[in-house]
């Protein structure tokens, strides 16, 4: 698979497919548009290929937002379904007041598009002016097909990433990782914490996000490590240590069966399920024996 910057592609290529979209997420639904265009281009000998902003477009007013699959990551993940191409477009002022002609215009001067897919709530260019019946429109009169994925549900609630977002927030990761197809992902550096966990027998590892990822309610969750492409199983508290009347906020994970030492590394935290709200103890024996209990989470 190649990454390219689709503003320094100056040839154009071979035919292609490409799938459109925000793609935050990369839930089931925007798996579906993927997988479609991977279909086509396989039947029709062509390339497949995928458009991503290099940013989430509400990251350029908004420094505040927080993504589910921060581009890094989105790119991974992508490769693993087997797309040939990810075309990429710095998201800034000039392409946010792009007209929605003239970015249709740009990708048809880039790449040689035989097949656009799209989801069917799918907006575009400046505003969100451009929708299906002006892409259709432009691509019937430059000889492209365009295919529109319908709805995916769960228990009758569309898939988004709008309300997996919401889920997440909630602490509902079970539910949100139905949606999404798999366990919901944090990436960070193992860094030093205060040492609580180590001093009552449960050492943590404190990580420290490498990117702006949405972080789950605040809580304690059943979770799963990834550490030298070996999964390990976790229970992970994200929040503010009450007992110790402490205010920023933590992601600390003690992970069952292991010793190593890893401060400065890279791990992927996994949420599987949420066990039970951050609590405030009266005394360390007390919190303790909680956290005994939480442990037996992964004994259900």
């Amino acid at each position: 698979m190649q990454i390219v910057n689709l503003l320094d592609l100056n040839e154009t290529g071979h035919d292609t497919t490409i799938a459109l979209g925000n793609f935050d997420g990369l839930h089931l639904a925007h798996q579906a548009l993927i997988k479609e265009a991977i279909e086509f281009s396989k039947a029709n000998f062509i390339s497949s290929s995928v458009l991503l902003f290099n940013q989430h477009t509400n990251l350029l007013n908004d420094k505040t937002f927080r993504e589910l699959t921060p581009f890094s990551y989105k790119c991974s993940l992508i490769e693993n379904y087997g797309i040939n191409n990810i075309y990429t477009i710095p998201f800034n002022n000039e392409i946010m007041q792009m007209m929605p002609k003239d970015f249709l215009e740009l990708l048809t001067k880039k790449l040689r598009l035989k097949y656009i897919v799209i989801g069917n709530d799918y907006r575009f260019g400046r505003n969100r002016r451009g929708d299906i019946d002006f892409l259709k429109k432009f691509a019937k009169n430059n000889a492209i097909e365009v295919k529109i994925i319908d709805d995916i549900k769960i228990d009758n609630l569309k898939i988004s990433s709008t309300k997996i977002r919401e889920l997440i927030s909630k602490g509902n990761l079970s539910f949100a990782n139905q949606m999404l197809g798999r366990e919901y992902m944090l990436r960070g550096k193992v860094v030093h914490g205060k040492g609580f966990g180590k001093q009552f027998g449960f050492a943590t590892a404190n990580l420290e996000l490498s990117d702006n990822f949405l972080i789950p309610k605040e809580g304690v969750y059943k979770t799963h490590v990834l550490y030298e492409n070996k999964l390990y199983n976790a229970v992970t508290s994200v929040g503010r240590n009450l007992t110790f009347n402490e205010s920023d906020l933590r992601i600390e994970s003690h992970i069952l069966n292991f010793n190593k030492t890893i401060y400065g590394e890279i791990l992927d935290l996994f949420f599987v399920d949420y066990i039970r709200p951050m609590i405030k103890f009266e005394n360390s024996i007390d919190l303790i024996k909680q956290m005994k209990t939480d442990l037996l989470a992964w004994s259900k």
